[in-house]
């Protein structure tokens, strides 16, 4: 008993960095443009956690403020114990529930990593390191091959084309989730409109339950609507829906991690009738080489790094890109992310209510366990379905 106390204690500090990084990362990406999202911001704090434990100086301190790891550790070791902690946790799986996190360290041939380095990701980051000739077409296909077994075919392409000869090390994290719905959906007979930001409405496959419990808010002054979707052992999906077609941007710029939490702790169980929500499948792909930067972490990527807890040469962050992958239908949710980094030298009682998302919302994919969210999405259009 104490010793899972202990455990959740250590991964609380972790729930304000990883919020406050979801709502910073949103809002540098929405504002751009109007295309959907779906990000793991945990599968991102994991490889640039592991890049930090090579990081010195104003570099490890850049990483630490970017991702708010000050907010809540005085360093790298005390944040390394958290995260491990984290990945323990994360790996748990049957026919009901899975959700799995992997590292990887592919690092050229003629390199060796600094020992402690090596040691350290290997123990605390469960990684696994290999060593072989970056600009060989074989190692393409070793690591595509690698990520589809990670993330059970979901992501079956990771990389296109062998890394040049300059390439160091390469950085793999894959997190994989697959969720039974707690109360399965049934397929609508007809398509319904969704109606997407632009303006525009498209014909969509939705899915419904009737007479159903689930937990609801309708914040009148606030214009919105939350659901809290249950998956089966102990993970939920929280829909958060603007009223207004149009309100998505202003409820992504007003948030902030404490109200995020209140959101997700508000409501009563009502029976929905209808809960009726869209099947869709969102593929999503970030290059964080220019998010991050804009976000503040510049020093990884330029010429300044100081990364020499890696090995003796210089290095920076060349490219960094996460992929991901979710579909959602009647049965329940798979979804899955791979973020890699490519390093080079340097040069209450219950009401009757309808809940209908035909509009664009945002959506949590959060483990209740250890009180973590794995993986957040908005969605502001979906096209004509067949």
């Amino acid at each position: 008993m104490g010793e899972t106390s202990s455990s959740e204690q250590t991964l609380k500090r972790l729930q304000l960095p990883v919020d406050r990084f979801i709502i910073d990362f949103l809002r540098k990406i929405s504002e751009k443009d109007d295309k959907n999202i779906f990000v793991s911001p945990i599968g991102i704090i994991v490889l640039y956690a592991i890049i930090l434990e090579g990081a010195r100086g104003e570099t490890a301190d850049q990483i630490m403020e970017v991702f708010h790891l000050k907010d809540q550790f005085k360093n790298v070791e005390d944040a390394r114990i958290t995260i491990e902690e984290l990945i323990k946790r994360l790996n748990k799986g049957d026919e009901d529930l899975t959700i799995k996190m992997a590292n990887k360290a592919l690092i050229n041939e003629n390199i060796g990593l600094k020992q402690q380095f090596q040691k350290i990701i290997q123990k605390n980051y469960s990684a696994s390191i290999e060593q072989g000739d970056l600009t060989k077409k074989a190692i393409v296909k070793k690591l595509n091959k690698w990520v589809s077994q990670e993330t059970n075919n979901l992501i079956t392409r990771m990389f296109t084309r062998p890394f040049g000869g300059d390439t160091i090390l390469i950085l793999l994290d894959v997190l994989y989730f697959k969720g039974l719905w707690e109360r399965v959906f049934k397929p609508c007979k007809k398509k319904q409109y969704f109606h997407n930001l632009d303006g525009t409405k498209n014909k969509v496959r939705m899915m419904e339950n009737w007479d159903k419990g689930y937990v609801f808010s309708h914040l009148e002054e606030e214009k919105l609507k939350i659901v809290r979707l249950p998956y089966k052992k102990g993970v939920n999906m929280y829909i958060f829906m603007p009223l207004e077609v149009n309100g998505i941007q202003a409820f992504i710029d007003n948030l902030d991690a404490q109200k995020m939490q209140k959101y997700m702790q508000t409501g009563r169980s009502y029976e929905l009738s209808p809960m009726r929500m869209p099947m869709f499948r969102l593929e999503d792909t970030h290059n964080l080489s220019e998010i991050l930067p804009a976000m503040g972490l510049s020093l990884p990527f330029s010429h300044s790094a100081d990364l020499t807890g890696i090995t003796d040469d210089s290095l920076n962050v060349s490219s960094s890109v996460q992929k991901t992958v979710i579909i959602v239908d009647e049965k329940g949710t798979k979804a899955a992310a791979v973020t890699y980094g490519h390093l080079i030298p340097v040069s209450a009682p219950l009401y009757t209510y309808e809940f209908i998302l035909d509009r664009p919302f945002m959506f949590l994919i959060r483990d209740e366990e250890i009180l973590m969210n794995l993986f957040v999405g908005v969605v502001k259009s979906l096209r004509n379905q067949t």
